[in-house]
């Protein structure tokens, strides 16, 4: 099943007081291409080194799965990951690193191919496409392109909404090959108030 039929499954729109989310297992998203090997992943309308969490890794093509949370009919997404295709035998490693978002929407892609092509003539071109990504409740690698030059983004809703997520490394062989977002952990629950 894709994440996106996952999803189109959901009843409701929140998750009941006091009810457990029930993991899934990894779903296939996409893939994307990192050009310059600089993994971002944070709020999209502020794509930058300073906002958002970056990894070096090497360039090449990457692997994208989200999973989904169950409660009880209700579905969210509660993780994703980005991982070097050549890097099956990955460990995923805690971080001292958070990400930020502060419009419910995730993005992850290559910050360097982002900066070519988003420069200052093209940035409100990039907003407005963001923005109809967000109508859309996208969960989707976009291509993005100005003037010739593109990048690939993953656009997905962030767990609950807007927060502040646990960025794990993923590492093999001692090399950081991908990341992964926790936006709701493996037992959360949605308390009364």
């Amino acid at each position: 099943m894709s994440i996106q039929a996952y999803l189109r499954q959901s009843t409701g729109d929140f998750p009941l007081p006091n009810v457990q989310g029930v993991a899934g297992s990894w779903m296939d998203l996409c893939t994307l291409t990192l050009q310059h090997g600089r993994l971002w992943a944070g709020d999209p309308w502020l794509a930058n080194d300073d906002d958002g969490v970056v990894f070096n890794v090497k360039s090449g093509m990457y692997i994208v799965q989200v999973m989904g949370m169950d409660f009880e009919g209700h579905r969210r997404i509660a993780r994703v990951r980005i991982f070097d295709q050549t890097a099956w035998d990955f460990e995923s490693q805690p971080t001292q690193v958070t990400v930020k978002d502060e419009m419910g929407f995730l993005g992850i892609c290559d910050l360097t191919a982002m900066n070519h092509a988003v420069e200052p003539d093209h940035y409100e071109d990039f907003t407005e496409d963001l923005d109809k990504v967000i109508d859309e409740d996208a969960v989707e690698c976009i291509d993005f392109a100005y003037a010739g030059r593109h990048f690939e983004m993953v656009m997905l809703p962030a767990g609950l909404g807007d927060g502040e997520y646990d960025v794990f490394q993923l590492m093999a062989h001692g090399k950081v090959v991908g990341m992964e977002i926790e936006f709701l952990p493996y037992d959360f629950m949605v308390r009364s108030q």
